[in-house]
């Protein structure tokens, strides 16, 4: 709801603007390193940002005063949930713990694609398909703004390596833009998100923050947003061409600007800034003196129970030799647990996103407190004759945060540190599980010897117990991949996409001195006077992920969409309707197995024969069905036809292709069990 009409705050916006100094207008568009500048002077208050989307990161002095936060799930194990409602939930439990800390808008969500599975900010993301995506972040931020705290949509846009993040330059062609990359960005602004937060990369040879086609002519002129457009944090480099760009907030304190102060303090450009800052602010009601909601023992309960529930939706069984569930009493001989993340706290990823949560448990430590120490033994290197003799064997292992670290600020390998201790185990011991403790996918030439695979993701202070849940069988696993793990990179279209060499024929000399902690995500000379740019050739345009390999016709490893459940559900009685505007997808789900839990289905569709140069299919529609034990139930999702144009890159316009439309209802991009036809 808003708190005062666009114009009342239009008008008072004005009042401020023509009250302030020249200077005081210049350093209001600088940041104050977590936030925007108070006018003391006039009473105007600072606006407080704070990190991250997997929680409320106690990285800057107000937030250091809460006492603690909730670690919650990672987003990317977010979106392995299917559910828009549960996207809504946890973004509502970060936005309570962001008010009582005094927080105005949340830096987050992120959602860059998931098109290279070496992106070390994976796990801040919400996949590789543009229709999931856009409708957790729609979910996510109706739910962090109910709260009055404010959602800052980023990375805007093409961010999807942080391999020399600075120093990457993105070129894709503008369907690939249109249809793949904006649309989660559209979902945000549509949901009343109040910031935008540019990219560190380049696109198309000018860095975001400084491009005014990006954020003038598309962001502001053609999709109408009238919020905070900010800088990520030290990623521009010419004052002028920030301020000709739309934006509207150079973080952390204007240091591009500063530069140029002296030409640039008191211009009509840095006053349109300011008012698009004060009338923002206006609307959201930073500027009342609202108190805050106490963080109390009760709120953080409920946060911890919340997050255990999202991880126990989330967490996605990838594999089972029936196995799983495990029932500890009529397991004969010790279970042993292994792996470099078996004994990790917290299970978070590295940089601005990392939450470190309270009453962290590693995944021994509820192993033990659940099936006792007895049984569960713990051992960081076994030797053969102790695998062999195991009743049972579970690995859980990721990326090493001290050799090899999962976050911002650079890629990760394909394969697993542990990949040698897990052939071993998988070798030794037919009872061996596999617990993936990544933000991604990886590389699982171990796979076919395990009994078990499950993909944990980064869940945070609840992680370790919902897993336990899972593997004895008190929790239906129903957790969805939100991405495709290939079976080696090379068949990702952004393999090789670090081997491509700097530019140094166009050096950029950046007039001020850039900081050290930045010198690492450049390519720079030794004094660190010129830096170079890399090309990242977006090259397979609107094939990302499943559309790729299914164009290609490319065997994965594990499918977008796939999950397995100790559930048994049969689909039947597909039919289509053609209903104002819409197409309604009915179908008949049958739970046939011994237990109850979730269903999520997923409605792709494409054109029969698939129109040159497109996908087989795409995802329309998804929708999670609890079933009980032997329940039949008729699910409905309804497709709007507009939903199935696509950008004719000749024509600058969207269009429904003529033609016959095939639509597909099943449990992954791969596991189709359902068709129909319908002319359009």
């Amino acid at each position: 709801m808003e708190k005062i009409t666009q114009e009342d705050a239009r008008l008072k916006a004005g009042e401020i603007l023509r009250a302030m100094t020249p200077a005081e207008r210049f350093d209001f568009v600088c940041g104050s390193g977590m936030g925007i500048r108070a006018v003391p002077r006039l009473e105007v208050p600072p606006v407080h940002f704070a990190d991250a989307s997997g929680g409320l990161r106690r990285g800057d002095p107000l937030t250091r005063q809460m006492e603690k936060t909730t670690a919650f799930p990672s987003p990317i194990l977010l979106a392995a949930t299917w559910d828009p409602m549960a996207a809504h939930e946890h973004a509502r439990m970060i936005g309570e713990e962001c008010r009582a800390a005094g927080i105005h808008f949340l830096l987050g969500p992120g959602m860059n694609m998931h098109r290279n599975t070496l992106c070390g900010r994976n796990f801040e993301y919400f996949g590789e398909d543009p229709f999931l995506v856009s409708s957790m972040v729609e979910g996510f931020v109706r739910g962090l703004q109910g709260t009055g705290t404010h959602a800052t949509l980023k990375h805007f846009i093409g961010n999807e390596t942080d391999h020399k993040r600075c120093s990457s330059n993105t070129l894709m062609d503008e369907a690939a833009l249109r249809e793949i990359y904006l649309p989660p960005f559209l979902a945000g602004i549509a949901a009343g998100a109040r910031a935008v937060m540019t990219a560190y990369n380049q696109f198309d040879g000018e860095w975001c923050g400084e491009s005014a086609r990006l954020n003038r002519d598309l962001l502001r002129g053609e999709f109408g947003f009238e919020g905070i457009i900010m800088t990520d944090w030290s990623s521009v480099f010419n004052g002028e061409k920030v301020i000709a760009s739309g934006v509207d907030l150079e973080m952390p304190d204007g240091m591009s600007l500063r530069v140029m102060r002296e030409s640039l303090e008191g211009s009509p450009k840095i006053d349109q800034m300011v008012l698009r800052i004060l009338e923002t602010c206006i609307r959201a009601g930073c500027y009342e003196d609202t108190p805050r909601k106490p963080a109390t023992e009760s709120m953080f309960r409920d946060h911890s129970r919340g997050a255990r529930e999202i991880n126990e939706k989330a967490i996605v069984l990838l594999k089972n030799n029936s196995i799983l569930p495990l029932n500890p009493a009529k397991i004969d001989g010790t279970i042993i647990v292994t792996g470099n993340a078996a004994t990790r706290i917290p299970l978070a990823g590295g940089g601005s996103a990392r939450v470190e949560g309270f009453d962290n448990k590693s995944y021994l430590q509820a192993l033990e407190e659940a099936w006792g120490v007895k049984k569960v033994v713990h051992s960081t290197e076994p030797d053969d004759d102790t695998l062999q003799n195991a009743g049972c064997v579970l690995v859980f292992s990721g990326f090493d945060p001290d050799k090899c670290p999962e976050g911002e600020g650079f890629d990760h390998p394909f394969a697993l540190p542990d990949d040698p201790l897990i052939r071993r185990c998988a070798a030794m011991n037919p009872r061996t599980v596999i617990g993936v403790v990544t933000g991604c996918g990886v590389a699982m030439e171990w796979h076919e010897d395990a009994a078990a695979v499950l993909w944990l993701g980064l869940g945070g202070q609840t992680a370790a117990t919902a897993c336990v849940n899972i593997l004895n069988g008190t929790v239906n696993p129903s957790g969805k991949l939100p991405f495709t793990i290939e079976r080696r990179f090379e068949d990702s279209p952004a393999w090789k996409y670090d081997e491509a060499p700097p530019d140094r024929s166009h050096p950029h000399h950046i007039g001020h001195a850039m900081p050290k902690g930045m010198w690492p995500q450049f390519f720079s000379n030794e004094e660190h006077t010129e830096f170079y740019t890399y090309d990242v050739h977006y090259h397979e345009g609107i094939l990302v992920g499943y559309r790729w390999y299914d164009k290609k016709e490319i065997p994965v490893r594990y499918p977008f969409g796939h999950g397995l459940s100790y559930a048994r559900v049969r689909y039947s009685r597909l039919s289509l309707e053609v209903e104002n505007e819409s197409i309604l997808v009915r179908c008949m789900l049958h739970n046939e197995g011994p237990r109850g839990g979730d269903e999520v289905v997923q409605v792709y569709v494409g054109t029969t024969p698939a129109t040159a140069g497109r996908p087989p299919r795409e995802l329309k529609a998804f929708l999670r069905q609890p079933l009980r034990k032997g329940e039949r139930k008729q699910i409905e999702c309804r497709i709007p036809i507009n939903s199935l144009k696509v950008w004719n890159t000749s024509h600058r316009r969207w269009e429904l292709p003529r033609g016959n439309y095939t639509f597909w209802v099943g449990a992954s991009s791969r596991d189709l069990r359902l068709s129909a036809s319908l002319n359009l």
